[in-house]
């Protein structure tokens, strides 16, 4: 089994009431080229007008890629851990840890047969042209 944890906006989030926040998940493609996107849209615990709007993708023909989307970081992440770990043997990779560097329309992806061992890079993956929202609006 696989044991790793992707923390896109590690941080004190919560999904406010009687809003259109929530986490919702897309697929889309044909095998073997789907790809699956999960949206973070939620608040900040103890603080609704601070909010996080975020994009997960994972890729079927790119398995050792990951892509972060931020649409809208109301504080540009100045509270949150970005980053990958696996907890079975201890590895990870950070991104970024209570910096304003998520503003919007930022991108990263992660990709583990990169060297050094696992790295970030600004943009989307080879081949990628978008990332589908998973909110239809």
């Amino acid at each position: 089994m696989v044991q790793t944890g992707l923390f896109p906006g590690w941080d004190d989030l919560l999904i406010a009431p009687q809003t259109q926040q929530g986490i919702y998940w897309n697929s889309q493609g044909t095998a073997p080229n789907r790809a699956v996107t999960f949206e973070w849209y939620t608040s900040r615990y103890g603080n609704n007008a601070l909010y996080s709007h975020f994009l997960v993708s994972f890729y079927e023909n790119m398995p050792n890629v990951t892509t972060i989307d931020y649409l809208n970081m109301t504080d540009s992440g100045i509270s949150s851990t970005v980053g990958i770990q696996n907890g079975k043997v201890s590895l990870f990779s950070q991104y970024s840890m209570n910096k304003a560097n998520l503003s919007a329309g930022t991108i990263i992806s992660f990709n583990n047969t990169l060297s050094p061992a696992g790295s970030w890079f600004s943009g989307l993956p080879p081949g990628v042209t978008e990332i589908p929202g998973a909110i239809d609006y």
